[in-house]
Formats: structure tokens, C-alpha cells, sequence
């Protein structure tokens, strides 16, 4: 199959050099915001060791430039291992479980995934002499927040077990890269979106409304369409990471500040495609009714602040959906 990307993320604003960087690790690097993150390092001039045990990503989706590893990262001594040899600057870790209603039914297999699995990655990455360690966490870790936009000191109050397991994991990254004397970032990301993001459990919303859209069927609109969420386009996520290695040292939300409810969303998405129908339904346990991130923090020490609009990063996300119906 032919790989479709999305435009260079570098067009979608200013990114940093990436000086001080030329060794770097992305776990998760064959899945939809790794593969971005991977491109734009290689781009860069870094060289990129993609780890991912391909159980949600995909080979076609990693650029040629990097190195693709195939390890599950809860394989501590073959991470190690690897790691070691690799002797990198910085890690990105990124692999996770993400589907929310999956962990609810298992919490045991979320919690081993994005638990121990992070405290294997930080510990490989400490052992390999690594400079930074930035974790890309999420929104989840805040339940229904009292207001919005939601700081970084607001309680954290997941409402179910992804949350909890990502909320645990900024802590043993906190915890040991503290103890190593290895510089850290949390990145809680919101509703990421944009080319690339592929239709499965856990996957998002956009690429679900695109495909019933563009296959003329009805989507359904989990809280009768009232939810709403805070979307940032991927392109402008994976420059905060690579901004954040370079300067970052804390938490950082990164997000748009602003909510779109499900029913925007469809309209948008059904206006750009022309076709499709919608209909509403109860939200489902664990899911949060609306949040927006305050990105306040990222914008004055990382210098970043999301530059593609909705309609924008939209539109740029159909030609991809288009052009993999064409294939």
C-alpha cells in the first residue's frame, strides 16, 4: 500500500531546530502521533529509532528515514538492550493502550501496558544515558474538571482506568527521571486529530465521523452530540515534543484552550464531505462531558501555542481519507 502523510508539519509553524538533539528514541513511533513525531525528527536531521510493537501501528505509517524496532515495551530486556546500543539523546514515549471503554473491561492489561510499560521505557532510557525523557500523557488524567480551561494544577480525577494508568505513569516519570538527575516533560495532550489517524477503538472521533461521512452512513454522536472537546491538530503536537526536549522541564497541557462540541464536529466534517448522516445516543461510561486545556504554561516555556485551525486541520485530514478510499 502506497503511504499517504500529511503535509510537512514545519508548514504549520515555526518548529525549533532540534539543536542539542541527534540520537533520539519514539516509542509508539509506528502509530498516529509517533509516525508524525518520528517524520519531523528525521527531518531535523535527527537520526530516529521508531520502537513499536505493532499491535495498533503500522509499518507503512514510519518514514523510511528511521529505524524501525519491533518490541513490545513492557519487554524490559530487550528495550534495555536496545536502548544501550542506541545511546539516545532523548526519548519520546508514546506507546500506550488508549481505549477508554477497553479499560474499563480490563484494567489489569491498561495498567501493564501504560504502567509498567512506562516505567520500563524510563528506566532503559535512564540506563542509556538519555538527557530527556518527554511522555506524552492526556486529558483523561482530569475527569469532568470544575471549569474550563483546565490548568495543570487542577485536580486530577479520571473517570476511568486509562486515566488512572496515565495519571500513575507521570509520576514514575516524575519519580525516576528526579532520581537520575534526567530532565522530564508531561505532555497532556487533548483531542489530537489531523492525517494519519486511522479508524479503530480508542482512535478518536474524526476519523470515525470521516468514514461514515464519506461512506454516506450514520454516525453515531455519543452525550446526543453535547459533549465537548478541545481539538489540536497533530502537526502542531509534535512540535510541542520536540520543543519540549530541547527546553522542556515540567507539565504541560497541549491543547487549543477552546471546546467544539460532537455536533460542531459532525457539521463540519458532514459540510466537507457532503454526504452522511448522524444520530444521537447516551455518552458511554468513563467519558468526560467537556474539557478544554489551558495551554497558558506551554506557550510562555516552550514557546508553542497550536497555529492550525479546526477547518484547516479538517480539511487536510479529508485529502487523506480520500485518498486512502482511492488506493
Amino acid at each position: 500500500m502506497t503511504s499517504t502523510h500529511a503535509p510537512n508539519v514545519n508548514d504549520h509553524g515555526a518548529n525549533p531546530s532540534g539543536r542539542g538533539l541527534t540520537r533520539a528514541v519514539v516509542t509508539g513511533g509506528a502509530g498516529f502521533i509517533g509516525s508524525h513525531l518520528a517524520r519531523l525528527l528525521c527531518e531535523q536531521g535527527i537520526e530516529t529509532l521508531v520502537v513499536d510493537n505493532l499491535s495498533t501501528g503500522s509499518r507503512e505509517a514510519v518514514v523510511a528515514a528511521a529505524r524501525l524496532v519491533e518490541i513490545d515495551i513492557r519487554d524490559a530486556e530487550s528495550l534495555t538492550r536496545v536502548f544501550a546500543s542506541f545511546e539516545p539523546d532523548a526519548v519520546f514515549h508514546l506507546a500506550a493502550h488508549i481505549d477508554v471503554t477497553a479499560s474499563i473491561a480490563n484494567p489489569v492489561f491498561d495498567a501493564d501496558v501504560n504502567v509498567c510499560g512506562t516505567v520500563t521505557v524510563v528506566k532503559a532510557a535512564v540506563e542509556a544515558g538519555a538527557r530527556a525523557v518527554v511522555f506524552a500523557s492526556s486529558a483523561a488524567v482530569y475527569g469532568n474538571p470544575q471549569s474550563i480551561p483546565v490548568p495543570e494544577e487542577a485536580p486530577l480525577l479520571p473517570l476511568a482506568p486509562y486515566g488512572a494508568s496515565k495519571k500513575a505513569a507521570e509520576e514514575y516519570v516524575r519519580l525516576l527521571c528526579d532520581a537520575a538527575g534526567v530532565r522530564w516533560s508531561v505532555l497532556r495532550l487533548s483531542n489530537v486529530y489531523g492525517p494519519g489517524q486511522q479508524r479503530r477503538p480508542g482512535g478518536g472521533v474524526v476519523p470515525i465521523l470521516f468514514h461514515t461521512c464519506l461512506a454516506g452512513e450514520t454516525a453515531v454522536l455519543y452525550g446526543y452530540g453535547d459533549m465537548k472537546r478541545d481539538f489540536v491538530y497533530v502537526g502542531d503536537v509534535v512540535d510541542a515534543f520536540v520543543r519540549a526536549a530541547r527546553t522542556g522541564s515540567g507539565t504541560y497541557n497541549i491543547a487549543t484552550g477552546s471546546t467544539v462540541s460532537l455536533n460542531e464536529l459532525f457539521e463540519q466534517i458532514h459540510g466537507l464531505v457532503g454526504r452522511g448522516d448522524a444520530r444521537r445516543a447516551p455518552a458511554r461510561d468513563g467519558e468526560i462531558l467537556a474539557i478544554a486545556l489551558d495551554p497558558g504554561r506551554a506557550k510562555r516555556e516552550l514557546g508553542w501555542r497550536a497555529r492550525t485551525s479546526l477547518e484547516e486541520g479538517l480539511r487536510e485530514a479529508l485529502l487523506w481519507y480520500q485518498a486512502r478510499i482511492q488506493e
